[in-house]
C-alpha cells in the first residue's frame, strides 16, 4: 500500500517537472537514485545537479530496507527525493533498476546471493547466512 506522503511527494514532483510549471524540481529537490541487492550490497548517486543538501546518509539504506521488506523484493531500486530541509522521501521503488552505474559490482553481489540461495535450496542449513524465509 502506498503512504499518503510517498503518493503527496510523487504528485508534487510530477507537478514541478511540468512544462507548465514555473518552479523547477532543481531549484527546491534533489534527486537521487539507489541500487540494492539484499542487503549485502547499497549504491547510490545523484540523478542530476546537487545543491549538496545536507542528509542523513546512514537513513538511506533503512529507508530502502523498509520498503523493499514491505513490497517482498531482495533485489531492487529506486529513487529518493532530499527537501532543502535534509528529508528524505522514497518516490520510486523498481525490482529491476538498471545498473549501469554500478554493473560489475552489482553484478558480483547478485551472484553472490544467487549461490547462496542456491545452497540453501539444496542443502537446507548448511549456508547460515542465506534468507531462509525468501525461498
Amino acid at each position: 500500500m502506498i503512504s499518503i506522503g510517498l503518493l503527496a511527494s510523487y504528485m508534487l514532483l510530477r507537478l514541478l517537472r511540468s512544462p507548465s510549471s514555473s518552479l523547477q524540481v532543481s531549484e527546491i529537490l534533489e534527486l537521487m537514485s539507489l541500487i540494492t541487492v539484499c542487503s549485502t550490497f547499497f549504491h547510490w548517486f545523484y540523478s542530476g545537479a546537487s545543491h549538496a543538501y545536507v542528509f542523513d546518509r546512514a537513513a538511506l539504506p533503512r529507508i530502502a530496507a523498509r520498503a523493499a521488506h514491505a513490497a517482498g523484493l531482495d533485489i531492487f531500486g529506486g529513487d529518493v527525493i532530499v527537501a532543502p530541509t535534509g528529508d528524505l522521501t522514497l518516490i520510486d521503488l523498481n525490482d529491476w533498476p538498471s545498473f549501469a552505474p554500478c554493473r560489475a559490482a552489482a553484478a558480483d553481489a547478485i551472484a553472490d546471493y544467487l549461490a547462496r540461495r542456491a545452497h540453501a535450496a539444496w542443502n537446507p542449513g548448511l549456508v547460515s547466512s542465506a534468507n531462509q524465509s525468501a525461498l
